[in-house]
């Protein structure tokens, strides 16, 4: 018996809810520079640590938000990437007041940047924000927002997948740049956007 791509994605939605609750490591992102391919899946709202709301634990994958969007980090605790398969937009009338201390934000210069943004019922906390240039988080980064958001706003709406790599240079804490890879009803799009 063959199984369609639809038993794929419910099976592996449920091994990874099986895994979370055990806690156990998941193989992820092979091939990711910078990224170990190890993780440990968290419960929601475990990825903190010691329960601390601005740290992340190292090597973790973990979900957050309305939505509950995929997020990585990798050995430094830092967000290494950010996946969904279906990008939503929030019902939500009114922002969320978000966290503005991000990692290696330099004053003046940065902005505490969503990876999933909040009209898309992103995390306001640091488990979905990161050290952006104002230009990059009030330009390039919200123009690839904008378009995700006109496909979501069609009736009916187009699917959207999106998978963005953060990427780091060194042990520094705040990103060298983005790798945005997105689909639109299939139709890809990408962005290497420099911070």
């Amino acid at each position: 018996m063959l199984a369609s791509s639809g038993n794929f994605n419910k099976l592996e939605e449920g091994a990874v809810k099986v895994a979370s609750r055990l806690g156990s490591p998941r193989i992820t992102g092979a091939g990711n520079a910078g990224v170990s391919d190890v993780k440990t899946v968290v419960e929601k709202g475990q990825q903190f640590t010691n329960g601390r709301r601005n740290r992340l634990k190292p090597n973790i994958r973990y979900q957050t938000g309305e939505y509950d969007y995929f997020y990585e980090t990798d050995t430094a605790g830092r967000i290494t990437k950010f996946e969904t398969d279906k990008l939503q937009l929030t019902t939500r009338e009114d922002r969320l007041p978000h966290s503005k201390n991000t990692l290696g934000k330099v004053k003046g210069q940065d902005h505490a940047g969503h990876l999933a943004g909040d009209r898309f019922g992103g995390s306001p906390k640091i488990d979905n924000l990161v050290s952006q240039l104002s230009d990059v988080n009030l330009r390039e980064y919200k123009k690839i927002e904008a378009e995700w958001a006109t496909a979501l706003s069609e009736v009916p709406p187009k699917a959207v997948k999106v998978d963005v790599k953060i990427i780091y240079s060194g042990n520094d804490p705040r990103p060298d740049k983005f790798i945005v890879n997105y689909f639109i009803d299939g139709k890809p799009g990408s962005k290497i956007i420099k911070n």
